[in-house]
């Protein structure tokens, strides 16, 4: 009704006009025939697309067929429209054909409805047949039930093509097919009801619908009819051909090895395929030779044009081991589809063709040879000689007095004439043919006696000899083909006596007469000839193939059980070879022609290739046998007579000259390889070989087949270049095999432009560059060479440009791509030789993204300099660029010659103008290029960016990339200007590379364009991913670079950058970004699923939160809204409810493959956002509102959350995976077998119903997110168990959720620590891009977050989890905390860094991160007795053993450049778990715990570490020092009773002698004596007085200063300071003096103020200590050291002596006193001495009056001068140029806070 409705007024009839109908139904019989034709159609194509087709849709689709199907049996409607009805039935089975082509996974579940309809359709249901006009006799009827039992067939051969699997996997499917063919066979067969149709058309479709049928099922699966098949189908060959019908079967028959011979040039082609797949002239071939296929038959064949979804093996036709000829020398032969098809010789039926004449003779050989092995002799003979009988005259065969030799012979002759491929011949040949090809190898001979063979055999073979000398190569070929099965089937005594009987006839064939018969006619004894040389080869080769099936085929007889009886069936080899040889001569025979030379040439390969009996000696004879043909014959092909008797056959030569070529590079393809067994004899021959296959290139360079075979030489010569090694080089430039090969390569794989373009001007349309199979063998040979990098050099890669190249090609590529119903040979009744060369674009669209990709790493990994990396890589960014935006830059001058000197904006523009050069090759031709061209150009911008982000990371291995020069824009300007400099001063015309930070702006721009990319208002998904992927991969890199142009000025009075570089263009990333996350809360209806872009999205805007971009609530709430699920979104249920949580398709248009991924995509970008908050990277008052949102519905997204992530841990456990996507060491899973033949251990899922139901993206992105899903939902279900039940869940429903979820994240932790460095390899899964992107870090660091949680919750922790907490704590322990110490170490040396050198080393330092504070964690928690372990060794192993490291190493420093987070975080976190568990009461009163000894180990670690780190700086390291000093400090003062004064002592002796000052002072000012510093005097000194190394007494010289001014803030000083300037005080003044004056030269310079700033400390607290004592002294006269004013005077002398020479040599500020020091005057430690006059002179005015006594007049000028300068703030006459004064208390040095 809805079709008639729409199309009331239009009427089509069945033919091609437009017929004006008077019947209103007709527009809705068209309308219903349209609509099902083109849904079957879309279920070819839905199946193979991202997204695929919803289950309900292809449920809905069998409803609406059954419907259909079943109004034939209306009422009223076959009575009063049969026209109607018969559409209605026709529409019905079209539409269950098309659901049967997407295979039997697809269609499994409607199959019993499937057959329901066609048993009562046939009336199996009730007994009888209940099919439409059974009984009447019309015309009309019979064509109407004609058309529906055609239809009826059509549906069951595409199920048995398409689904025959289910022929045993369905109860009773074979025995119902079997009796529904049965019941339509007496329908169609001789003297049928229906054959009085008449539908001609339409009766031969059903006939050969019911052959191919049969031809389906297996080998005597039909005995009841099998006869009557046999006889119907013998009647149609013979029907058939008196019709002048041929079959299209001899190209599949003959061996596609010899199909080089049918080659010929362009002017003298007359068949498709003689040229190879040229697109021009095969187009103009088809059009000629063929006749057009009428639509009703394109219709009928139109299922089995479909794809096939079984597994097929590549069965190869050649013994040359090349992927590139494989294309068109192997088959894709399915495997049996059934056990019951593997028995006998079953074969697969062809795919029928168009034209249902051709089509009804093809099925009608076919079940001939099927079911003639089931016949016996007898009957075998009759119908060898029925087709015998074929080749006759009807005068001859009542007579059959005339030989059928000169019969046949005289019959060809008259052929040749005129039209070459004779109906007759054809058909014969492909029968006979076909039969031996089905038969067994070993066929018994029954009643016939040994030695003689079924008669049937020597009838054949006669008629083979017949067909010899035919002027058709096929027919030729045939006959060669069907000689050699004969000569090697049948029993062993009869395989000898037949072979020798052929190779005696073909002797005499050779020498011009026919086995016992006539002489041939002149014309045709080069046929005759070359013919049988042909047969030689075929003998050879048949021979090999079934010794090789013999021993690899179980169930089948064997000819031979050892290799001695294998070689002694073999044929004669040396015999046939000395046939052959002669015609391979320069001579060779009289009246030779140059067809027998080419197929000589062909049989002296084929006998060299499989002669496998030969010894080795014999067989290196015969290479260099082969050798010298080649040499030879390689002359003759550029000569047009090489003889008297050649005249007069230049013709001849010139059409086969084409054939000849390629015979001769297949041969030279052969040898390439096996020429190391004659290489000591001829060094050259491989350099000799290149050299004569470039000029044939050179000179046939326009022809496919010419073309191909060069390119499949030189994959081999790539495969064996050691061939052309230095030494055994003819011709200089073949040292590079890849130099000979890319302009080869080049030259197919340029654009095929008209000469309208000037550089084109030669072009010619007729060629290799139309060839598909050529640009295929073009692109397979350029990855050959790109993965072969060692055969590429450099100036190769420089002087083509071939990544522009290849893009071009996809250019054009992807512009030739069609319906794969609608190509023009597919309209048309072709050979078989059209589809054969006729390969879809999409296949070397396929080949060319690989080999871009392959490419791209090449050119890369190729460059080994820096420099010249950097230039590349740049380069490929910038190409990449330009092709994603569809314009290139404005190329600016390139002129060298006349250039001034390089600047930084000639850097920036030569960059920019040799991209442009690079990316016009496609811009030329295409602007913008076509979408996936730009997405390709995104991928391989995300390459090359890698790439650079790899080089960064090689240059400065200890720096982060915020700081290398590709990303800081300072570093990058300074180390540009270096270059341009060094540049200015050499002869260099070539401007220095440019950095990626200076094309920022134009690659953000870029990136966002793709994020966004649009067509016609139409989104397309792939560039938008692709841009995205582009786009986080900047953001990662240039996010933390500072912007230099927005320094500022903080509160503490430094300048600082608080901008980043991307702060500039974060709206066009926040809009990109958007744009993305739009799509995962509301994906469109394309069948194109938007969940991948929405996942991109969502990585991008984790990167962006992880960069601090976004710093306004406001903008992440509005970013995240698409993020935050609504409450009808998601339900709220118990773990035995999981069908709440499937998500489904709301529409059958929406992706429900795919539908999940957005799921999936929201909640991993809420989980990783959180753990982002919980690690305070981003601020939570930032995402505040967002969170308060996601209140609402926390619970729900925790269950989803962890359903989701179970879902990902089974499907990889079910792949044989662990939880991080590698291999399991226990796994018996078959890594060869596809994902949907994979024994998954589930099948229904949580959030899906079964795992098919979901594509393979959707099963990455479960693989990839379920540890942060994990983590965030144990966090969130944590909380749910704390708060007040919920009405819409129970406690306990939530806590079965978490016990599910609480095994994954420990095993997933347990798998990541279980890797073995060395084993690091990403598994060969059918999930790749997840295997290699499921890291160890991301599952770690997740799996260790949410056991945290659990950690720090504890209550709801049972005591099996505790125990195995307890047990992961000593696992992360020794897995990551003790190999990050070592890494240090190991990092010291030289040696690799990290466990997992696929793991970048930010990354994995997150990762020991989060196991340090996974560590405290478990620490407070056992300490708060949240967790019991059952035993307390466990939690001791894990913090101390990083520790016992740390001892081995006691005797090591860091390196002071040490800037390793991780390092430091394990010392400081195990320092700080030590101190909580010295906190513990359980701990401390455990009658086996030895607190002493534990003490003790502590003070001992915190002094090694101390040690270790003493020269280390940064933040990271002064956070460990300050851990490790308040360990020691803390064990001293809390446990005094178990370390005495004499530990302390021998503790301080032992730190001084290792150089650990910092624990020195510790634990001296432990000590209430001077006994610390008493004996460790000499090691004081000793490092005092070590000027070689300036750590070393600089670090002594801080730990005294320290102790010094700690003893005075205690009131101890009387106790040490006495013995300080006794011991040292010499050594004291010395280093004052020493650094205030450089005196020790420059090397010292770089500490000169911190040196001097501590003596003068140390000084000043002396000073102050001998003032306050003299003064208690004068109060209490009870002091036990005395100070009075005269030794206060004196020592005070001898300080302002160094004081002034510092003043003197150093100034001061503001030039109030000038230094004489030069440039190494400091003034700030002039200052430093002036602020400690003065205060001496404010402290003891007496005393200091009395030392300025004691000094010279002009030292005591100096010092007033110094103290009036300090007392005046250093004023000068200029006041605007004075610097403010600092405020510092000059009596602050008396006290510790002040110092």
């Amino acid at each position: 009704r809805k079709a008639s409705q729409q199309h009331p007024q239009s009427s089509l009839a069945s033919g091609a006009s437009v017929v004006v109908s008077s019947d209103p139904s007709d527009a809705c019989h068209h309308a219903i025939h349209g609509y099902s034709l083109v849904i079957s159609l879309l279920l070819h194509e839905l199946p193979r697309l991202p997204g695929g087709i919803p289950t309900k849709l292809v449920d809905r689709i069998i409803m609406v067929a059954e419907k259909l199907v079943i109004s034939q049996f209306h009422e009223t409607l076959p009575k009063v429209n049969p026209v109607g009805a018969c559409t209605c039935v026709r529409a019905g089975y079209c539409m269950i054909g098309g659901a049967l082509t997407m295979g039997p996974k697809a269609i499994a579940s409607n199959i019993a409805t499937i057959f329901g309809i066609w048993q009562t359709t046939s009336g199996q249901t009730t007994g009888e047949q209940k099919m439409m006009y059974t009984i009447s006799t019309d015309p009309l009827t019979l064509d109407l039930e004609l058309e529906c039992v055609e239809a009826t067939l059509a549906s069951i051969v595409a199920f048995l093509t398409f689904c025959s699997e289910l022929l045993l996997a369905v109860p009773d499917a074979l025995n119902r097919t079997t009796l529904l063919l049965e019941t339509f066979f007496p329908l169609l067969g001789r003297n049928g009801r229906l054959t009085a149709a008449t539908n001609s058309t339409c009766l031969d479709s059903a006939k050969a619908l019911i052959m191919e049928a049969f031809s389906w099922l297996p080998p005597g699966s039909f005995p009841v009819v099998a006869d009557k098949i046999f006889m119907f189908a013998a009647g149609l060959i013979v029907s058939g051909t008196e019709d002048e019908v041929a079959s299209s079967l001899m190209p599949l028959l003959v061996n596609t090895e010899d199909q080089l011979l049918d080659a010929s040039s362009f002017c003298r082609a007359n068949g498709v395929g003689q040229v190879f797949g040229a697109k021009d002239m095969t187009d103009s071939l088809v059009t000629l030779t063929s006749d057009v296929a009428h639509y009703n038959e394109r219709e009928a064949v139109m299922h089995f044009m479909a794809p096939k979804h079984r597994t097929a093996t590549r069965n190869r036709k050649s013994a040359i081991d090349s992927p590139i000829l494989d294309l068109v020398l192997s088959d894709h032969d399915a495997t049996p589809p059934t056990p019951l098809h593997e028995v006998g010789t079953w074969r697969e039926p062809p795919v029928p063709r168009p034209a249902s004449k051709v089509r009804l003779m093809d099925s009608a050989i076919h079940v001939f040879a099927a079911t003639f092995g089931l016949k016996d002799g007898h009957e075998q003979q009759s119908a060898i000689v029925m087709l015998e009988s074929m080749l006759m005259t009807p005068r001859e065969r009542s007579s059959r007095g005339f030989g059928v030799g000169q019969s046949l012979v005289l019959e060809l002759d008259r052929k040749s004439k005129g039209k070459t491929d004779n109906a007759a011949v054809v058909n014969v040949t492909a029968t006979v043919l076909a039969c031996l090809q089905s038969l067994p190898l070993h066929e018994a001979t029954y009643d016939h006696a040994i030695g003689i063979g079924p008669p049937w055999m020597k009838t054949a073979k006669n008629l083979f000899f017949m067909l010899l000398p035919s002027p058709s190569h096929l027919i030729r070929r045939g006959a060669a083909e069907g000689l050699a099965l004969l000569a090697t089937l049948g029993v062993s005594e009869d395989a000898h006596t037949l072979q020798s009987t052929i190779l005696h006839s073909l002797d005499e064939v050779m020498q011009g007469s026919l086995p016992n018969g006539p002489k041939l006619a002149p014309e045709s004894i080069g046929g005759a000839r070359a013919g049988s040389l042909l047969a030689l080869a075929c003998i050879q080769r048949t021979t090999r193939g079934v010794a090789d099936a013999s021993r690899t085929r179980p169930g089948r007889s064997r000819i031979s059980n050892t290799d001695e009886e294998e070689k002694d069936n073999s044929p004669p080899t040396m015999i046939m070879m000395s046939r052959i040889l002669p015609s391979l001569t320069p001579l060779g025979f009289e009246g030779e022609t140059f067809l027998v030379r080419t197929y000589a040439l062909h049989a002296f390969g084929l006998l060299v290739a499989y002669s496998s009996t030969m010894e080795t000696e014999e067989y290196a004879q015969t290479l260099q046998k082969a050798v010298e043909v080649v040499d030879h014959n390689f002359l003759s092909a550029w000569t047009s007579v090489c003889a008297d008797f050649h005249s007069g056959r230049e013709g001849e030569k010139f059409s086969t000259s084409v054939a000849f070529l390629c015979v001769l590079l297949r041969l030279m393809t052969f040898l390439l390889p096996q020429l190391d067994m004659v290489k000591s004899k001829d060094t050259t021959t491989a350099s000799r070989f290149s050299g004569m296959v470039s000029v044939i290139l050179q000179s046939c360079s326009s022809h496919p087949m010419v073309v191909f075979e060069g390119l499949v030489f030189f994959d081999r010569l790539i495969a064996n270049h050691h061939l052309l090694s230095p030494e055994a080089l003819c011709i200089s430039f073949t040292g590079e095999a890849a130099y000979s090969v890319i302009p080869v390569i080049m030259s197919v794989i340029k654009p095929d432009r008209p000469a309208l373009f000037l550089e084109f001007e030669n072009y010619d349309h007729l060629g290799s560059i139309d060839a598909n199979l050529c640009h295929r063998a073009a692109v397979m040979c350029l990855s050959r060479c790109a993965q072969n990098s060692e055969l590429v050099s450099p100036g190769t890669l420089k002087s083509f440009t071939l990544h522009g190249h290849m893009l071009n090609m996809l250019e054009t590529s992807c512009g030739s791509r069609s319906f794969q119903h609608m190509p023009f040979h597919r309209s048309m009744s072709v050979s078989r030789n059209a589809e054969r060369t006729s390969d879809p674009p999409e296949l070397l669209e396929a080949d060319l993204v690989e080999c871009i990709e392959s490419v791209i790493n090449l050119e890369c990994s190729k460059v080994t300099s820096h420099v010249e990396k950097r230039r590349v890589l740049l380069q490929l960014l910038l190409f990449a660029k330009a092709i994603m935006t569809g314009a290139a830059d404005k190329k600016e001058s390139n002129d060298d010659a006349n250039r001034g000197e390089f600047t930084l904006s000639d850097v920036i523009s030569y960059a920019v103008s040799r991209a442009s050069d690079d990316s016009g090759i496609v811009l030329q031709e295409a602007t913008p290029p076509r979408w996936q061209v730009k997405c390709q150009a995104s991928k391989i911008a995300s390459i090359v960016f890698t790439e650079i982000m790899k080089l960064s990371r090689n240059e400065s291995p200890h720096s982060t990339l915020n700081m290398s020069p590709h990303f800081d824009p300072v570093e990058a300007k300074a180390h540009c200007i270096r270059e341009c400099h060094a540049a200015n001063t050499s002869s260099t015309t070539e401007a220095p590379g440019s950095f990626a930070i200076f094309h920022l702006e134009e690659l953000i721009a870029a990136a966002c364009s793709a994020a966004t990319a649009s067509s016609d208002q139409a989104e397309i998904r792939s560039v938008q991913n692709a841009g995205l992927q582009f786009l986080k991969l900047l953001v990662e890199c240039f996010g933390d670079v500072r912007d230099p142009e927005s320094a500022f000025v903080n509160p503490s009075g430094k300048e600082g950058n608080c901008k980043s570089v991307l702060d500039q263009y974060s709206s066009q990333i926040i809009s990109s970004v958007r744009h993305a996350l739009i799509s995962v809360d509301k994906p469109d209806d394309e069948l194109e699923s938007a969940g991948g872009l929405g996942m991109s999205g969502c990585e991008t805007l984790i990167v962006i939160a992880e960069k601090g971009l976004i710093s306004d609530p406001a903008a992440y709430k509005r970013l995240t809204r698409p993020l935050v699920p609504a409450t009808s979104e998601l339900a709220l249920c118990s773990y035995d409810e999981s069908a709440m949580l499937r998500t489904k398709a709301s529409t059958l248009q929406e992706d429900g493959r795919a539908v999940l991924m957005n799921k999936i995509a929201k909640l991993w970008a809420l989980a990783k956002l959180r753990y982002l908050v919980d690690k305070e990277v981003v601020a939570e008052a930032l995402v505040k509102r967002v969170f308060l949102e996601l209140k609402k519905t926390e619970l729900e997204v925790a269950i989803h959350s962890a359903a989701l992530a179970i879902d990902g841990a089974r499907i990889l456990k079910g792949s044989g995976l662990s939880l991080i996507g590698m291999p399991l060491a226990d796994s018996s899973t078959d890594r060869h077998d596809t994902p949907h033949e994979r024994n998954i251990s589930m099948q229904c899922g949580l959030t899906f119903e079964n795992i098919d139901d979901i594509d393979d993206s959707t099963k990455e992105s479960l693989v990839l997110t379920w540890p942060a899903l994990a983590s965030s939902a144990v966090s969130s279900l944590m909380k749910g168990l704390d708060r007040p039940a919920s009405s819409n869940i129970e406690q306990a429903d939530i806590k079965l959720w978490l016990d599910k979820l609480t095994p994954l994240i420990f095993s997933g932790l347990h798998d990541s620590l279980r890797i073995d460095s060395s084993k690091n390899i990403a598994a060969e899964s059918e999930f790749n891009r997840a295997t290699h992107n499921t890291s160890w870090h991301e599952t770690t660091v997740m799996c260790l977050h949410g056991i945290r949680a659990l950690v720090n919750d504890g209550n709801h922790l049972s005591a099996t989890a505790a125990k195995e907490v307890g047990q992961l704590t000593l696992a992360v322990s020794r897995g990551i905390l003790h190999p990050a110490i070592e890494a240090q170490f190991l990092s010291n040396s030289g040696a690799n860094p990290t466990k997992h050198p696929d793991v970048a080393k930010e990354a994995h330092d997150e990762v020991v991160i989060e196991a340090s504070k996974f560590l405290e964690d478990v620490c407070q928690s056992y300490v708060d007795g949240k967790i019991n372990f059952g035993e307390n060794n466990m939690i001791l192993h894990s913090i101390l053993s990083p520790f016992a490291v740390l001892q081995e190493r006691s005797g090591m420093k860091l390196n002071p450049e040490t800037k390793s987070i991780a390092f430091f975080e394990v010392i400081s976190s195990c320092i700080r778990s030590v101190k909580k568990l010295l906190s513990s009461s359980d701990l401390l009163t455990d009658a086996h715990f030895d607190i002493e000894l534990f003490v003790k180990a502590m003070i001992d670690a915190g002094i090694t570490v101390l040690s270790l780190t003493s020269e280390a700086t940064g933040a990271n390291a002064d956070i460990a020092k300050g851990e490790a000093a308040s360990l020691v400090r803390d064990c001293l003062i809390q446990y005094p009773t178990i370390v005495t004064s004499t530990d302390k002592q021998q503790i301080v002796k032992a730190a001084a002698q290792q150089g650990s000052w910092e624990a020195w002072a510790i634990v001296c000012s432990q000590l209430d004596d001077a006994s610390g510093f008493v004996h460790s005097l000499d090691a004081i000194k000793d490092a005092l007085s070590d000027w070689n190394d300036a750590s070393r007494h600089l670090a002594a010289l801080a730990a005294m200063r320290s102790v010094v001014q700690d003893s005075v803030a205690a009131n101890s000083a009387e106790s040490i300071i006495g013995h300080v300037m006794t011991g040292v005080g010499a050594e004291i003044m010395h280093l004052l003096k020493a650094y205030g004056c450089m005196l020790a030269g420059g090397q010292i310079a770089e500490h000169r103020t911190a040196a001097c700033t501590d003596c003068v400390r140390i000084i000043i607290l002396t000073f102050q200590h001998m003032h306050a004592s003299s003064s208690v002294s004068e109060q209490e006269e009870t002091a036990v050291e005395q100070y009075d004013e005269h030794m206060i005077s004196a020592f005070l002398s001898v300080v302002f002596e160094s004081l002034v020479s510092l003043i003197v040599f150093n100034g001061l500020p503001n030039h109030i006193i000038s230094g004489n020091g030069g440039v190494n005057a400091d003034p700030v430690i002039g200052r430093i001495c002036a602020q400690s006059i003065v205060l001496v002179a404010r402290t003891t005015p007496l005393a200091f009056k009395a030392s300025m006594a004691l000094v010279g007049p002009e030292d005591r000028g100096m010092l007033e001068a110094a103290a009036r300068a300090e007392l005046s703030g250093y004023a000068s006459g200029s006041r605007e140029h004075a610097p403010v004064k600092k405020k510092i208390s000059l009596t602050g040095f008396g006290t510790k806070q002040s110092a």
